[in-house]
């Protein structure tokens, strides 16, 4: 997972402005909160994915026969 220290404003719950930099010129800086946001990776689980029994090869190119386990 990546981990990133963000800048957010809600507004009635909802997210309305996320920035991992201090927005210096925005007239309500003072009313964002810091969270820390978790993102999955972008091939995460690819070595599952990859395994001897979940692709093929197809007319000299990897196909795939099923999504993760």
């Amino acid at each position: 997972m990546e981990k990133h220290l963000c800048r957010v404003k809600f507004h009635n719950g909802l997210i309305v402005c996320a920035s991992e930099v201090l927005c210096t010129d925005c007239p309500e800086r003072k009313k964002c909160q810091e969270i820390t946001i978790n993102l999955d990776e972008k091939y995460e689980g690819v070595r599952e994915c990859m395994s001897h029994d979940s692709y093929r090869r197809e007319k000299r190119k990897m196909k795939q026969k099923r999504w993760g386990k």
